[in-house]
């Protein structure tokens, strides 16, 4: 959960940075897609965090077992994600 978190707060930071009326109190799903709309995220990487949103919400409600959906390729995936969302202007 603490990964997602970072993940969220470092896209919500990347459309405010782009952003000219700022995103605050925008849902995480509408922050993606201004990102897509800005060509900030590629179409994979739009697709990538959707699947990975889908992941986290079936875990939290207890539809799927995180020991089973949380692979090595699926948590590489989610932190080369929030690697390039909190870096993207350093």
């Amino acid at each position: 959960m603490e990964a997602w978190a970072k993940l969220e707060a470092g896209l919500l930071s990347m459309a405010h940075d782009n952003s000219l009326t700022g995103v605050q109190g925008m849902p995480p799903v509408r922050v993606v897609e201004f990102l897509r709309t800005a060509n900030i995220l590629s179409i994979e990487e739009r697709r990538e965090i959707e699947e990975l949103r889908h992941l986290r919400n079936k875990v939290v409600h207890g539809t799927l077992d995180h020991r089973e959906v949380l692979n090595h390729e699926v948590v590489q995936r989610r932190s080369e994600l929030t690697a390039r969302a909190i870096h993207f202007y350093g």
